[in-house]
């Protein structure tokens, strides 16, 4: 029988198609090629970045958060940078600029793809990633992005690693703008993402690594409009001039527990600590001088064996004596065991 030359290139045709398909088929099954299949997520605790809103622009904040996850062959790392932040300026209205630095690093297999999201955000925010000249990134390609993010609509950028890479770097840059410029009077808050994915060898795993960024209302500077706080941490403020006050509430159980207040303060200024009852009789204080970090231990005597819960609330009063800047108020409540 005579083959015809359409028969004869529909067959080279179908050649070309099943033969490489054919020799992918074999790689995979022989491990040459992982299959992407679905990956085991590993998720690390959520880090929180706590600030109040200024009172006046501020061109360095420099407040900083960082989370990670690493074992024997993996390093994965996220930082969020608060850089600066513009009371009402005539550009940008009111804003906060920051960026987000993520790492990666293997001792075996290769980084598949970064993924930087931002969601969660409150609804009197929205947020813009730059995209000139950032983002930055290291043995990453952009496979997709999208620059604008509001209550209901996350913002993200997504780059696949090339050439099978050991390590990675990505850096991204944001403007995250306040509609409540005037009155001051709303928290804003936005989760940052980051998903590594990667095969170490004999799977594929992605790392999920998320920090939450609050902007709060500026503490209140008498016991009636304190700030109040449910849970021990670490919270960022700034005192002034126009701002010398800062009063904290926090529920204390009394049943012999111990508080215990740092206070570090900006190299050229003097703030004072000092805690207050529930009845906002102080108990204890604190004031060593300029550039000196202020420490308050307290131990309630009472005995009252009330639930934490439902336990008074006491005040802490951070109070500007000279200069100024930002401070740093840890907290820390050791409470009694049952």
């Amino acid at each position: 029988m005579e083959v015809s030359a359409r028969q004869k290139w529909l067959a080279v045709s179908l050649m070309a198609v099943v033969l490489p398909m054919g020799i992918l088929l074999g790689f995979k099954l022989t491990g040459i090629v992982p299959e992407p299949l679905e990956p085991e997520n590993i998720i690390a605790e959520d880090v929180s970045l706590n600030m109040s809103r200024p009172s006046d622009t501020m061109s360095f904040v420099g407040m900083i958060a960082m989370n990670h996850f690493s074992d024997d062959a993996t390093s994965v790392r996220s930082k969020v940078h608060v850089s600066t932040y513009l009371e009402n300026s005539e550009e940008y209205g009111e804003c906060v600029f920051f960026y987000v630095n993520a790492t990666a690093q293997l001792q075996k297999g290769f980084i598949h793809s970064m993924f930087i999201r931002l969601s969660g955000m409150d609804p009197d925010a929205f947020l813009y990633i730059h995209i000139s000249p950032w983002p930055r990134m290291q043995n990453l390609k952009t496979e997709s992005i999208a620059t604008d993010g509001t209550e209901n609509r996350e913002a993200y950028i997504r780059a696949t690693g090339f050439d099978h890479p050991t390590s990675c770097f990505l850096e991204i840059h944001i403007s995250w703008y306040f509609l409540d410029a005037d009155q001051n009077n709303v928290d804003h808050y936005v989760t940052v993402t980051l998903e590594t994915m990667y095969y170490d060898g004999s799977a594929y795993k992605q790392i999920i690594i998320p920090v939450t960024v609050n902007m709060t209302i500026d503490p209140g500077d008498t016991f009636e409009t304190a700030k109040y706080l449910m849970r021990d941490g670490v919270y960022s403020e700034t005192l002034d001039e126009k701002d010398k006050i800062d009063i904290y509430a926090i529920p204390f159980r009394r049943d012999g527990s111990t508080i215990k207040i740092n206070l570090t303060v900006p190299q050229n200024a003097e703030f004072a600590l000092g805690l207050y009852d529930d009845e906002m009789v102080q108990v204890a204080n604190s004031t060593y001088g300029v550039g000196i970090n202020e420490v308050i231990s307290y131990t309630d005597q009472t005995l009252q064996d009330v639930e934490l819960d439902h336990a008074p609330w006491w005040y802490m009063k951070v109070e500007r004596v000279d200069g100024s800047g930002t401070y740093k108020l840890e907290i820390d409540r050791s409470v009694k065991g049952k």
